[in-house]
């Protein structure tokens, strides 16, 4: 069984159907994502940032008009309440992507897009 993918690709794995392609899931995302109030970022896989809203870009200082890159994520610096960096495996979103599991209330320090923390 995959566990480690969106709920509605569950579902459907449990439910003995196909699980929902990347494009299909998407266009949900899409939808609502660029309405949240807050940053949102989606990840596939690979890692590679494929939808984010405009909170995310003002969070991380990015040029609304500049998407990320889809290989960025594995750039970016962000710390441990220990001040220790994060390395790419331990993410919030990159855990909860490989183990399928929702994290709640870790929290991290960002080292924005501009340098500043």
């Amino acid at each position: 069984m995959m566990e480690r993918s969106g709920g509605a690709e569950r579902r459907a794995v449990r439910e003995g159907a196909a699980p929902v392609p990347l494009p299909a899931a998407l266009a949900h995302f899409e939808a609502v994502i660029p309405h949240l109030p807050l940053a949102a970022l989606v990840i596939d896989a690979d890692r590679r940032i494929v939808l984010h809203n405009e909170r995310a870009a003002a969070v991380w200082r990015l040029p609304s008009a500049t998407p990320f890159a889809e290989d960025e994520l594995g750039s970016w610096v962000a710390f441990h309440q220990d001040g220790r960096p994060y390395e790419i495996d331990e993410w919030p979103l990159v855990r909860t992507v490989a183990e399928g599991v929702a994290l709640e209330g870790e929290e991290l320090e960002i080292l924005r897009l501009d340098g500043v923390e």
